[in-house]
């Protein structure tokens, strides 16, 4: 997997967060070492069914098929590091800020270790 545009990022002294299905978002971890992972679900599955019915954007085969592909990637969610229920918006969003915060706070802690072990 070509991870140039990752380094890109880095080399800016960025540090890149990115949008992905699960699947991707388990290659990334496999691929770069350090890399987190937060998978973020509805609180239930019956609730994701009634959102995705109830934004009337697709038809009942394209919801059929979202809800199997959500079904086997909630298989997948015990290999995330981070976790998030997105149950009311505004709390979802603050957690997330409050994992974001503390990884990048603990990447700045880790970094300043090592450049003074040096």
């Amino acid at each position: 997997m070509g991870l140039t545009l990752l380094d890109r990022i880095w080399d800016r002294g960025r540090v890149p967060m990115l949008d992905l299905e699960t699947k991707g978002a388990l290659a990334i971890q496999r691929e770069v070492p350090g890399a987190v992972t937060i998978f973020v679900k509805a609180p239930s599955f019956e609730e994701l069914e009634r959102r995705l019915r109830g934004r009337a954007t697709e038809s009942e085969g394209e919801i059929e098929e979202r809800l199997d592909v959500a079904e086997r990637q909630l298989e997948l969610e015990p290999r995330f590091r981070h976790r998030i229920v997105n149950d009311d918006l505004e709390r979802a969003l603050a957690e997330l800020e409050e994992i974001v915060r503390g990884e990048l706070d603990a990447a700045a802690s880790m970094s300043g270790r090592d450049s003074s072990s040096r």
